[in-house]
C-alpha cells in the first residue's frame, strides 16, 4: 500500500512530497522505485502539472471495464475496488509525447483493469499502452502480460487488461 500511495503522490497535481529519506531510500529497490516515479513525472509534467485542472486536458475517470466511470457508490467484487484515470494532451500535435494511465486497486484481491481507448485524435496516430511501473513488483517492472517493464517495447491495446495487485497501482503511457 505504501508504494501505491507514492504513485498517487507522483501523479497528482502539485509537488510530490516524500518522507524524509524516502528519496534516498533504505535499499536499492526502494530507490529505484522512487527514481522510476520521478522519471515518469518528468516525462509527463505538462499533463501532471497543468495550468488548469478543468481544461481540455481534463482527467477521464475509469472503472475496471475501462469504458465507464468507476463504481463511485461502491459495488461488489475486486473490480469495484479499481479507480483509474487517463489523461492526454488536448491535441495530438501537442509537444507532450504521450498520454498516461494510472490504476489503483483498493480491494483485498487482485483486479483486472481494462485499458481505455485514447481520444480519437490520438488513436488516429496509432500506438498503444506501454507498461511503465507496477507498485507491487519490487523490481519496478511493468504490469503487462509477461511482465513487461520499464521502457519496454511492449504495447497493449484499448480493452487489453492489466492486473492490479491488492492495494496496488500500475502506470502506463501511450506510445506511438
Amino acid at each position: 500500500m505504501a508504494r501505491a500511495a507514492q504513485v498517487a503522490c507522483f501523479v497528482a497535481p502539485g509537488v510530490p512530497v516524500v518522507r524524509s529519506g524516502e528519496e534516498v531510500a533504505e535499499d536499492d529497490a526502494a530507490a529505484a522505485f522512487v527514481a522510476a516515479l520521478a522519471a515518469f513525472r518528468a516525462r509527463h509534467l505538462a499533463l501532471l502539472q497543468p495550468a488548469s485542472l478543468d481544461g481540455p486536458q481534463a482527467i477521464r475517470w475509469h472503472g475496471a471495464d475501462g469504458a465507464g466511470e468507476p463504481a463511485w457508490e461502491g459495488g461488489s467484487g475486486a473490480a469495484a475496488g479499481v479507480l483509474a484515470f487517463s489523461r492526454f494532451p488536448a491535441a495530438a500535435a501537442d509537444a507532450v509525447a504521450s498520454g498516461i494511465y494510472a490504476a489503483f486497486n483498493g480491494a483485498a484481491a487482485p483486479a483486472a483493469a481494462a485499458l481505455p481507448a485514447p481520444p480519437r485524435a490520438w488513436a488516429a496516430r496509432g500506438g498503444g499502452w506501454a507498461p511503465v511501473l507496477d507498485a507491487a513488483r519490487p523490481d519496478t517492472a511493468g504490469c503487462g502480460p509477461g511482465g513487461g517493464g520499464g521502457r519496454s517495447a511492449e504495447r497493449l491495446a484499448a480493452g487489453d487488461t492489466v492486473v492490479v495487485a491488492p492495494g496496488g497501482a500500475v502506470l502506463l503511457e501511450w506510445r506511438l
